[in-house]
């Protein structure tokens, strides 16, 4: 145990051969774990209530291959989506099945949804403070990625665990030395297996908060004709929820009620700045199986990396952030009404003294690991 408090607890655990990082909170029975083997994605969310503890991501700390979408919380980075690029100045054929996007006068490819994801990053550590419990990981580029995405960097994302409160941090530091803007796009695939708390009717769950305007999403995974959502609250069957693209305003919630009304998750995000008004988005995906559902928080639309369009250009020492938090309650069947969505999230201070300043590395060192019993 690397850390224990009155309301929060900080360790790093052993899970199928990789050492994970897990914050609890031991009053509100929310936890959650930072996988740094594995692209720092949040690779657990779990909250235990009268009912039994309840695994909140689809194929949470579970990395055996399967077919198909991987599961749990990763960072999509520098690409949220496919980026399909533009022709190639010099003529040289790019072919049709790997995604690129176009910098400059070259062609470069660029994997789906980003590369961030499948890269080992450095634990930085895992610990409590006055705002709960949180764990910190770092990655820099390396020269490999220079032919995908030719920009310095470094990132920092924090997980961090207050009460019922999860927050997700991503800071992106732009090297000083960079001789152009870096663009990208970034997003947070959070896969939610929602039958394994509200139960096999999770589908007759509701969203709420989302307003009344969103886009579809085409074969080619880009945006539609915009469309016209249902009065809300919509339920998570209904037919528009299945591939969507829906306005997001930072800080402001989204609303997910369990078909009984006794369980809900607030969803919302805040940024740094927006490129342009339209720039912040959810990206609603629901499984053509009923195995998950995913709203995620992206910032740019799909292909912006190469489209420009909601695209961040970060200037050469400058730092861009997010955050995305999720409240996660359990209240009496009486007491649900009387919940509101809350206007404005309120960030955990525990991510704030670990994000770097115009490239200023941390000193914070990784803990020791101890293995899960």
């Amino acid at each position: 145990m690397v850390g224990s408090g009155d309301r929060h607890e900080a360790d790093v655990i052993q899970i199928q051969g990789r050492p994970v990082s897990r914050v609890a909170s031991t009053g509100s029975g929310v936890a959650a774990c930072l996988s740094p083997t594995d692209g720092a994605e949040l690779s657990s969310l779990i909250i235990r209530d009268t009912s039994g503890s309840h695994e909140l991501l689809y194929r949470g700390n579970d990395w055996r291959p399967t077919d198909g979408w991987g599961g749990r919380a990763p960072w999509l980075w520098p690409a949220a989506g496919r980026s399909y690029g533009q022709a190639d100045s010099s003529g040289a054929p790019v072919p049709a099945s790997v995604f690129h996007w176009g910098c400059g006068e070259r062609v470069l490819p660029m994997p789906h949804h980003g590369f961030v994801r499948s890269k080992r990053w450095h634990a930085e550590a895992t610990a409590l403070n006055d705002g709960g419990a949180y764990a910190h990981a770092s990655y820099e580029n390396s020269g490999e990625d220079h032919g995908a995405y030719p920009f310095n960097y470094r990132l920092d994302t924090v997980v961090a665990v207050c009460d019922s409160t999860v927050t997700l941090t991503m800071c992106i530091a732009a090297d000083r030395d960079n001789t152009q803007p870096m663009p990208f796009t970034i997003g947070q695939h959070i896969t939610l297996d929602l039958a394994s708390w509200w139960g096999k009717d999770w589908l007759h769950g509701t969203l709420s908060g989302a307003g009344r305007l969103g886009w579809g999403i085409d074969g080619l995974m880009l945006a539609d004709d915009p469309l016209e959502l249902p009065p809300q609250p919509v339920t998570l069957s209904d037919r528009m929820l299945g591939n969507i693209l829906i306005p997001a305003v930072p800080g402001k919630a989204l609303r997910m009620m369990s078909p009984d009304r006794t369980k809900y998750i607030d969803l919302s995000y805040t940024v740094s700045s927006l490129p342009s008004a339209d720039a912040a988005l959810w990206v609603v995906h629901r499984d053509t199986e009923g195995r998950f559902f995913c709203l995620e928080p992206w910032v740019g639309w799909p292909n912006g990396l190469s489209s420009g369009r909601g695209r961040i250009e970060l200037d050469p020492g400058d730092v861009w952030s997010i955050s995305f938090q999720l409240n996660m309650m359990s209240v009496g069947h009486e007491d649900t009404m009387e919940v509101p969505l809350p206007g404005v999230i309120h960030i955990n201070p525990a991510v704030v003294d670990f994000m770097p300043r115009r490239g200023r590395r941390s000193t914070v060192k990784n803990e020791r690991v101890t293995e899960d019993s």
